[in-house]
């Protein structure tokens, strides 16, 4: 979770293993070095991960064990995902 490197110049990210870029810690598209931001380091993403567990998590459980969460694979395209809110909140 913390392999995305981005261009400060032009704003292309990139992934250390699933997106990299040709060279690295170099943009493709504009040549400039590549930064690990605040919020990718190590440290940030594991506190976000301990709040997800601590404050998000039980409310999963919550709305599942009572049969009323609902959820939408935001991984498909976007017009899809809309559709599926929609035919949620009917």
């Amino acid at each position: 979770m913390s392999g995305r490197r981005a261009c400060v110049n032009c704003g292309a990210t990139y992934h250390i293993e699933h997106v990299p870029p040709k060279k690295e810690g170099v943009c493709d598209t504009c040549g400039e070095a590549l930064v690990l931001r605040d919020d990718d380091k190590p440290e940030t993403v594991q506190h976000r991960l301990d709040v997800y567990h601590e404050q998000t998590q039980p409310l999963i459980d919550f709305y599942s064990e009572r049969n009323v969460l609902k959820s939408v694979d935001g991984t498909v395209d976007m017009k899809d995902v809309f559709t599926a809110i929609c035919n949620i909140l009917g």
